[in-house]
């Protein structure tokens, strides 16, 4: 994985209070990972502007920050709509079998009979767990990112092998 890379992690959704807090909808529900960053990137004006995360918190499935330099409402009303980023260098060490989902985007997925299922394209949460979200040329599949169905990852190969028919 290029550690040089951006990865989004949400959007700036409004300003909280008067003192230039944001309001960020993030892709993620792991809130106490967000919190070990002490910079997020702003993409604004198609560049990746470093910000200085100066405090924050958690309420209800939202992540409020202060930023540096965001001193009142008004400036934090003006980051409406920016999508918000962290280094992928910034990111924590996994054990081996753990991955981040999004380093399996666009990764090749086949069954255990080495039939093309598609590629990956997005990942979602029903509630239950992740789903493995996979599209080829006609046909989007859904499998659940559970080990009954993942029998390997494969992360030089960039490919996923599955548990699934073609039919399913």
């Amino acid at each position: 994985m290029d550690n040089n890379l951006i990865v989004p992690m949400g959007r700036i959704i409004g300003a909280f209070g008067i003192l230039g807090w944001v309001k960020i909808k993030t892709d993620t529900q792991d809130y106490d990972s967000l919190s070990r960053y002490k910079h997020l990137l702003l993409y604004i004006n198609n560049n990746w502007v470093n910000y200085k995360v100066e405090n924050f918190f958690v309420k209800e499935n939202f992540f409020h920050v202060k930023l540096s330099t965001v001193n009142n409402r008004d400036e934090a009303f003006n980051l409406k709509g920016v999508i918000v980023g962290i280094a992928r260098k910034e990111f924590p060490p996994l054990a081996a079998d753990e991955f981040y989902q999004t380093d399996l985007l666009n990764f090749t997925v086949v069954n255990t009979k080495n039939e093309y299922l598609g590629q990956v394209t997005n990942f979602m949460d029903n509630g239950a767990g992740t789903i493995l979200v996979i599209q080829d040329e006609t046909k989007e599949r859904l499998i659940p990112f559970v080990q009954q169905f993942i029998i390997d990852v494969s992360l030089p190969a960039k490919q996923i092998t599955v548990d699934w028919e073609l039919n399913y």
